[in-house]
């Protein structure tokens, strides 16, 4: 049954499909390469391709329903015999200056489709529809969004820098991402459900209710809640933070919770006048009684008891019922488990 399914097997056929899809993103439809992806065309020792596509094919490569070697076998030959010795092929002063000018060009959109692969797509789908970033994105705010996006999950960017690394994630979203949310206002989008425990910055908020119009330091948002950048040291990402908030405001987190258990929140604020008071609700249901915050100005770890969360998704509201502190995240964490 091997042998017959092996003898039918149309090698090149199968490598084509599986360059297309797993490797043209990366080295190029005609193996050029971009950027930190070097190029494949060049004339091949035999020993060092089948070394380099087996490492690649385990890491990148599907190979269905066909064996490991016979898949990687198919690839190295496919790569010998498309790319193989193909910068000589031109004259000698032509074909060099052609490689190394398609070696040295970076291409964005490939570069940027192979780091969304691997460490956004997870989460938010081969086209955005995760958490809804399949809109009609300001590019300022994209890119603090991308940027922010990174430091918290820790991006790989290779060989390349941090800003060229969030450059091409952002244009490969607003470039390759259908744009069907752009009437859903961006308070509503659910981008900051947590599993808990987890530390949830205060600038990712689902929903919201404000009192002012617009967000006065135009960064990162673009609705009304008043975000700036952050003054926090605590805050080893930097980021950002919302600015005073106001009495009658509100605020609300999406968590998932995956084990029954009791939590205990900690909330990061800095009380710019004295009397700053606030609650916590958990879907709905108010958590004990309101934390007071003092004006000295100075950030502070104000710690709240949670009580017990059963396992499922939940909603922690910031209830603010006397304004003029700013607050920069909620970190909730187990105080046992059942």
């Amino acid at each position: 049954m091997s042998s017959s399914s092996s003898s039918s097997l149309d090698a090149n056929a199968f490598a084509s499909a599986l360059y297309a899809k797993d490797c043209a993103a990366c080295h190029g439809a005609t193996g050029e390469g971009s950027g930190p992806f070097p190029s494949l065309r060049k004339k091949w020792d035999s020993a060092k391709l089948a070394s380099e596509v087996k490492g690649m094919v385990a890491k990148y490569g599907n190979c269905g329903a066909v064996a490991q070697a016979e898949c990687e076998k198919a690839v190295a030959n496919y790569i010998n015999k498309e790319f193989g010795n193909t910068a000589n092929s031109s004259s000698p002063t032509s074909s060099s200056q052609s490689s190394s000018s398609a070696s040295s060009e970076f291409n964005q959109l490939a570069f940027g489709a192979d780091r969304y692969k691997a460490g956004c797509e997870g989460c938010h789908g081969p086209k955005g529809a995760g958490h809804n970033i399949d809109r009609n994105w300001a590019q300022a705010t994209l890119d603090k969004w991308v940027l922010k996006m990174m430091d918290q999950y820790k991006t790989n960017c290779l060989t390349v820098t941090k800003t060229v690394c969030q450059q091409a994630i952002s244009a490969y979203i607003m470039a390759k991402f259908p744009v069907i949310a752009s009437d859903i206002p961006f308070a509503k989008m659910d981008l900051s459900t947590s599993e808990l425990p987890s530390l949830i910055q205060a600038e990712d908020y689902s929903a919201f209710f404000d009192t002012t119009s617009g967000n006065q330091f135009a960064v990162y948002r673009e609705d009304d809640v008043d975000v700036e950048e952050t003054t926090d040291v605590a805050d080893s990402d930097g980021g950002y933070e919302l600015a005073a908030v106001e009495s009658g405001e509100w605020l609300e987190y999406p968590v998932t919770v995956t084990q029954d258990g009791k939590f205990v929140a900690n909330i990061r604020v800095a009380g710019l006048v004295a009397g700053g008071m606030f609650t916590l609700e958990v879907d709905g249901s108010t958590i004990g009684s309101a934390v007071s915050v003092d004006g000295s100005g100075e950030w502070k770890t104000l710690v709240k008891d949670v009580g017990e969360l059963k396992a499922g998704h939940h909603t922690i509201r910031v209830n603010v019922l006397v304004g003029g502190f700013k607050f920069n995240w909620l970190d909730v964490a187990i105080s046992a488990v059942k």
